[in-house]
């Protein structure tokens, strides 16, 4: 799947732009501040149903307008397959015909529709010089990049994740109630935090095993990734670290399965960490235990990446997982993501940049980001589409 078109107005600092892609590789030159990483989130926006960087919606319209104008932006693509069919990805947030308050609307094809719906008509895997957070920042950033990755190339991975936040915010809301108490909960209590249990641990199962599926799945990639980004032999190895002692050495079988009796002894284990924690989680007020508290582990030759490695070695080491999850998407899916490159040369030197565009040669479609042309090899420079941007505005270089 490649994009062919991409239209914005009033989108963060563009007033409006209509940029047709004639190249496999799109270079996208221009100084801080211009809007290049904007452009990049606005393909992330048409991809995810949402931005990867603002908080809000409203903070990504136009902060430029007039009082007097509507706030708004609208977001368009349109995307061909292999087979020379494709989509027509709209993202409008403003006020409506019936007026405010302000609202995002998802249309594909003209109709609207859910973000479920719309995940996965145009999968991304962005790269960008943030991503060793990763590494060296607490969990909650690799279980949003499971999410973003899973949420796109699986409709029943979104599916059991949004029933799990729902049921974990109910039994969140039961331990809340009694935090702190001395008396003993009464068996009203015992029926309800059962209930959920059983509720949490269906769900939470199907989430943790879709994780640990994609997770071994990435990394056999990684490692050969790896190998083609450094010459000194480090070997990346990446493992997921469950909060519940739940066992997924076989995730990768079936997924979907829930009924079958490995799927029952996950979700008994599942139970069993929950019953462990309850003492705790009743003088916490929350669930201590379950997907919104596993982890993923980086190592570089059977060493923690984040503790023991270099700022170069995480750097390598989570452009290698990137890498490999574009080709674990072309796995899945027949077909190479859209590749995003935000300013992920800048910090590495000649050989390595060569090394990065090498590893990239697989790719359908490359989108990058750059403050200088140098920062890429010659030989991808004069097969691309080249672009400079400046205060919102995209001319041809």
């Amino acid at each position: 799947m490649v994009l062919r078109r991409l239209e914005l107005k009033q989108f963060r600092n563009f007033r409006q732009v209509k940029l047709d892609f004639t190249e496999p590789c799109t270079l996208v030159q221009g100084p801080n501040g211009a809007g290049k990483t904007n452009l990049l989130d606005a393909i992330c926006f048409l991809a995810l149903s949402k931005s990867l960087r603002s908080q809000t919606d409203r903070q990504s319209i136009h902060d430029g307008l007039d009082p007097k104008e509507p706030k708004y932006f609208d977001l368009r693509a349109e995307t061909e397959n292999a087979a020379g069919t494709g989509h027509v990805l709209r993202v409008f947030f403003g006020t409506g015909r019936l007026g405010p308050p302000m609202a995002k609307h998802l249309f594909l094809d003209g109709a609207e529709v859910a973000a479920a719906h719309m995940l996965g008509h145009l999968k991304v895997v962005l790269v960008e010089p943030e991503d060793t957070r990763l590494v060296s920042d607490g969990p909650k950033l690799r279980r949003r990049a499971l999410d973003v990755a899973l949420c796109q190339l699986d409709a029943q991975y979104m599916h059991h994740l949004v029933r799990y936040r729902k049921v974990l915010a109910n039994r969140n809301a039961l331990l809340a109630q009694w935090r702190g108490r001395t008396a003993t909960p009464p068996p009203t209590f015992t029926r309800q935090i059962a209930f959920l249990d059983e509720q949490l641990a269906e769900e939470g199962v199907q989430v943790m095993r879709r994780r640990a599926a994609w997770i071994q799945r990435v990394s056999r990639h990684a490692e050969q990734a790896q190998a083609q980004l450094t010459a000194n032999g480090d070997v990346l190895s990446v493992r997921y670290r469950p909060s519940a002692a739940v066992d997924f050495e076989n995730g990768e079988g079936a997924p979907e399965a829930s009924d079958d009796a490995e799927g029952e002894t996950q979700r008994r284990q599942f139970r069993c960490a929950l019953d462990e924690m309850l003492g705790t989680e009743l003088e916490r007020g929350h669930t201590m235990a379950g997907p919104h508290r596993d982890d993923v582990v980086f190592l570089n030759d059977g060493r923690s990446l984040g503790k023991f490695g270099s700022r170069g070695q995480q750097r390598t080491g989570i452009l290698a997982w990137r890498l490999a999850e574009a080709q674990a998407i072309r796995e899945l899916t027949g077909e190479f993501p859209l590749l995003l490159l935000d300013d992920v040369m800048s910090e590495l030197d000649a050989s390595r940049r060569m090394r990065v565009y090498e590893a990239m040669a697989d790719a359908a479609q490359v989108v990058a980001a750059t403050p200088d042309w140098g920062h890429y090899p010659e030989a991808m420079r004069d097969t691309a589409q080249c672009l400079e941007i400046r205060d919102g505005v995209l001319a041809p270089a």
